[in-house]
């Protein structure tokens, strides 16, 4: 009885009328050339939008520079005036990080020395002029800049210079401490 059974059962599934997998094979066909191209297409066009991500980002990554776009200057108030320190016959150094321009240099005022002061183009300007004896000279301003409600606070620099002698390019610079008087 079992095997009377068991042989219906097997010539039931051997039908192709219920074997419903049977109807679908031919179409399902899928050649290796056909999974090969689909592969190598869904590889470019992700390699290809990942690319487009990554320069989209680097693009509004904002820089320092920009930092201030559509601000206005509201204010400018001078916060006093200094003597530059010469560093190896040299009041300024100027000089590339990231890119972008910046100017190093101490000042000092009733004998007391500055650390370095590090400010990128936006906010200080060198101005050759003979001031002479006086040697060179930093004008400290401190400017408010507004946007809508924003209101940011940044300090910009005149450097006065004798001569563009006294101004060092030092190339691209690091931000590393190379101070080892300390």
């Amino acid at each position: 009885m079992r095997q009377l059974l068991l042989n219906e059962v097997i010539k039931i599934l051997s039908n192709k009328k219920y074997n419903k997998y049977t109807k679908y094979k031919s179409q399902n066909k899928i050649t290796d050339s056909t999974v090969g191209k689909n592969t190598k297409m869904n590889i470019i066009i992700a390699i290809a939008i990942g690319i487009v991500v990554i320069v989209a980002l680097i693009i509004m990554n904002p820089t320092h520079l920009e930092a201030l776009d559509g601000y206005t200057e509201t204010n400018q108030q001078l916060i006093g005036t200094y003597d530059l320190v010469p560093e190896d016959s040299y009041y300024v150094g100027t000089g590339t990080l990231n890119g972008i321009v910046h100017a190093r240099f101490e000042a000092r005022q009733n004998g007391k020395i500055s650390d370095t002061v590090d400010v990128t183009k936006k906010f200080f300007k060198i101005v050759h002029k003979d001031v002479g004896a006086l040697n060179g000279k930093v004008e400290a301003y401190k400017r408010t800049y507004k946007k809508g409600s924003d209101i940011k606070t940044h300090f910009y620099y005149v450097l006065y210079v004798d001569s563009s002698s006294k101004i060092k390019d030092c190339g691209t610079l690091s931000t590393d401490e190379d101070d080892s008087d300390d």
